[in-house]
């Protein structure tokens, strides 16, 4: 089963600490959150393989613009 997740990630605090990334999936029972570091590199591979095939912000536009076209001719 695919679930949907974040990937929290936080900039340096000001006192120079970095907190660590953090994977939250929310599911019908309740929330988890991930943070041992191959959960991480996964998840981030996933990210990264979403944004190779994802359409760009204005094609994705064209596309839907295009699907309301056609759902309302």
């Amino acid at each position: 089963m695919v679930r949907s997740f974040t990937l929290l990630e936080f900039p340096p605090l000001t006192n120079r600490l970095v907190e660590p990334p953090v994977v939250y999936i929310e599911g019908y029972e309740g929330a988890i959150y991930l943070e041992q570091r191959e959960v991480i590199a996964r998840h981030r591979r996933a990210i990264d393989s979403l944004r190779q095939v994802a359409l760009s912000e204005d094609a994705s536009r064209d596309l839907v613009w295009r699907i309301v076209k056609e759902c309302t001719a």
